[in-house]
């Protein structure tokens, strides 16, 4: 009796060890990325920000579970069809997912309208593909991380580990690509902005 009461408590054990490890390497990195250097950007117009294949950003996102880091990019442009890659790590989260969008949506409420296909992958489960159709949690994810938040107030300076941001309207700043948010406070959740670019970028894992 006392083997079985074992066997039973070793996935537990297993899955809890690997929880701990992504947390681990989510806490690495983002030690890293707090460790480099900070460089100014100058305040700028606001634009329309046109997706385009390289654009990235990636985000430390609070958790009472640790750090975790949030990635996202455009993968591909071909025409109005748009592809997109999120990567989640840390706070026992792994999570990847593309997806592949009709046409750049202009606001969190088309992003599910405008989805053409999904594929999710969570911790080492198998992919999971759909049609037109993807889960709550990653299509809310991806509008926190691909639609610019509305601009308001006097323009203010944000810091963030990826920089000091002169000008930024509300809670973004015209130099990052996507929804260019700096830092953003939602529903008690902190998101900072990490690293940016135009050139794709690397992976969380």
């Amino acid at each position: 009796m006392r083997a079985l009461r074992v066997l039973a408590v070793l996935p537990l054990l297993a899955c809890q060890t690997v929880a701990a490890g992504l947390t681990d390497r989510a806490e690495a990195l983002l030690s890293d990325y707090r460790a480099r250097a900070r460089p100014t950007f100058a305040a700028e117009p606001e634009a329309p920000r046109a997706w385009a294949r390289g654009q990235f950003t990636v985000y430390a996102r609070s958790s009472p579970r640790g750090a975790v880091l949030e990635r996202v990019a455009i993968t591909r442009r071909r025409g109005e069809a748009v592809a997109v890659a999120v990567e989640v790590l840390g706070g026992g989260e792994q999570l990847r997912a593309r997806l592949t969008f009709a046409r750049q949506p202009g606001g969190a409420e088309a992003l599910p309208l405008l989805l053409t296909t999904a594929t999710i992958r969570r911790g080492e489960g198998p992919e999971v593909e759909s049609v037109g159709t993807a889960p709550a949690d990653v299509l809310e994810l991806a509008a926190a991380l691909l639609i610019a938040p509305p601009g308001s107030g006097r323009p203010r300076l944000l810091e963030a580990p990826a920089g000091r941001f002169e000008g930024c309207l509300g809670e973004a700043h015209p130099a990052v690509p996507l929804s260019g948010v700096v830092v953003q406070q939602r529903d008690g959740v902190v998101r900072e902005l990490l690293e940016f670019g135009e050139d794709g970028g690397g992976e969380l894992f």
